[in-house]
């Protein structure tokens, strides 16, 4: 497996996108989805202090906006790329 998922991005020299940086971009998305599921969920116990979704250390995290995160960075992922929201189950 290359080292690199995009070389030379917009026809730029070494400036390569390492997969580890994708990897940790996807994360930073998956938190940021749960971030936003938490404010819609519990708009009653946020709506005085939106910033307060950010403190997980009284009440955790929902797992549910990181999968539904998950979901559609990985849907935006195959447009992008054009493969079937289906994946492998098409091709057989």
């Amino acid at each position: 497996m290359n080292r690199y998922a995009i070389e030379n991005p917009f026809g730029i020299q070494e400036r390569n996108i390492a997969w580890y940086g994708i990897i940790i971009t996807y994360g930073m998305v998956l938190g940021f989805a749960v971030a936003i599921y938490r404010l819609i969920f519990e708009w009653d116990n946020n709506k005085n202090d939106l910033l307060s979704v950010l403190v997980i250390s009284q009440g955790g995290l929902a797992i549910y906006g990181g999968v539904l995160g998950g979901v559609v960075v990985e849907l935006i992922y195959r447009k992008v790329k054009r493969i079937s929201p289906f994946g492998r189950f098409t091709h057989r």
